[in-house]
């Protein structure tokens, strides 16, 4: 029986993001144990972001003119050689080389995406994009588990080094899987075609933004993600603080719960969201609920009895937004690019997105130790409330998008 090439691209994803997983909730207490401040730590977010900004574009004009399959492999490689790095840290500058390295290598999420749309019909598209959130649900469910399990006292000084070769061996797992399961989903005649135009195209940032209303909804995403990720570096000192004063395997369950929200939504109910309530208004109610979130996030400080209880709720609100939004903007920029390009355009939605995740922790993790641990959530609204306005002139649009489905090859059955 063939597989579906969804459920290979599926796992691959999910393998991947595991391994991120695992990494990514212990880098602020790593980074601790080299005398790191709070800005040093968004900055070292910020790296991962700034190599996911430059290689995105590139990763997906490659796999547009080359296919998807070989940049995958190439990208699962060079997390491996970051999670390498990350294990064997002794220093913060192998930190940031490891980040470097992985950054590189998780710029490949918009040529999963541009498998996703390969064997998608547009009506479909949403629901497909779904399942790289459900991965990326997944992937924080067990990837924090198992780096919480493994990074508690009882590990002494390899606390930190036994996760990241934990994620070596699953990255390792996932490079092979992928070079003997995963088939190519571009075909050949549409590589040929695209193979005559140029490889670094560095007018499809200009042509996307000029592009009526595909620009507007790639700064909405922009901004989305500089509020998201403002609060990466700064969740787990935030939840250390008074009166929560959690430690880094308790913080482990609060990405759990992200990552159970993300799959309840992204990876089963999105398509009937989508279907009954449409793209653009699921887009407007992402974004309210996630301004929601993040006013109340702090709020929880200051109630004596009760604050973990509405901490809870505030990141279950925040998951719910983000993943309400994540797969229908990505789906509507699908929808919105040419089928010559998707690979291009994805990587451009998703490099404006990498630039967010560059800039966001900087400013979180800045704004942490020069204006206290709740200012990051309270800016993080002000960004979610003027995304909010953007998402109502969205509503209001006709996208005029087409409904037929996107012509490709068939291919054997995220």
């Amino acid at each position: 029986m063939k597989r579906s090439p969804l459920t290979v691209i599926f796992i691959t994803v999910f393998i991947d993001l595991v391994s991120f997983g695992i990494v990514i909730p212990l880098l602020p207490f790593y980074a601790q144990q080299f005398d790191a401040s709070g800005t040093t730590i968004g900055l070292l977010l910020s790296v991962f972001s700034l190599m996911s900004f430059l290689f995105m574009p590139l990763w997906g004009r490659i796999s547009d003119r080359y296919g998807r399959r070989p940049v995958l492999l190439v990208t699962i490689f060079c997390s491996v050689i970051g999670y390498i790095i990350f294990a064997n840290a002794f220093a913060l500058w192998l930190l940031f080389l490891a980040r470097i390295m992985s950054g590189i290598g998780n710029a490949n999420i918009s040529v999963a995406q541009a498998y996703i749309s390969d064997v998608t019909s547009a009506k479909e598209r949403a629901k497909g994009m779904g399942l790289i959130g459900a991965a990326f649900g997944l992937g924080f469910v067990f990837g924090p588990l198992i780096g919480g399990v493994f990074s508690g006292e009882a590990f002494g000084a390899y606390r930190f080094a036994i996760p990241g070769w934990i994620a070596v061996g699953l990255s390792l797992i996932n490079f092979f899987m992928a070079y003997f399961m995963l088939p190519e989903s571009l075909a050949q005649t549409k590589q040929d075609e695209i193979k005559a135009h140029h490889l670094i195209d560095v007018r499809g940032l200009q042509r996307a933004i000029k592009k009526e209303n595909l620009g507007l909804l790639m700064i909405f995403f922009f901004i989305v993600t500089i509020a998201f990720s403002s609060i990466y570096a700064t969740f787990p000192l935030f939840i250390m603080e008074e009166p929560f004063r959690l430690t880094s395997s308790a913080m482990g369950w609060f990405f759990v719960e992200i990552g159970i929200v993300s799959v309840i939504i992204q990876g089963g109910l999105i398509g009937r969201l989508n279907h009954r309530f449409g793209e653009q208004r699921l887009i407007s109610f992402g974004a309210i609920a996630m301004a929601i979130g993040f006013i109340t996030f702090p709020l929880s400080a200051y109630l004596p009895i009760g604050g973990i209880v509405l901490l809870i709720i505030s990141t279950a609100l925040i998951s719910m937004g983000s993943s309400c939004l994540a797969p229908t903007t990505m789906g509507l920029t699908s929808r919105l690019a040419d089928v010559s390009e998707q690979g291009s355009i994805l990587g451009i939605a998703q490099s404006f997105a990498s630039l967010g995740r560059m800039i966001g922790p900087f400013i979180g993790g800045a704004a942490y130790d020069y204006a206290g641990h709740k200012s990051p959530y309270y800016f993080a609204f002000v960004l979610m409330a003027v995304a909010a306005v953007m998402a109502f002139i969205l509503k209001s649009r006709d996208l005029k998008l087409d409904e037929a489905p996107v012509a490709m090859e068939p291919v054997a059955e995220v």
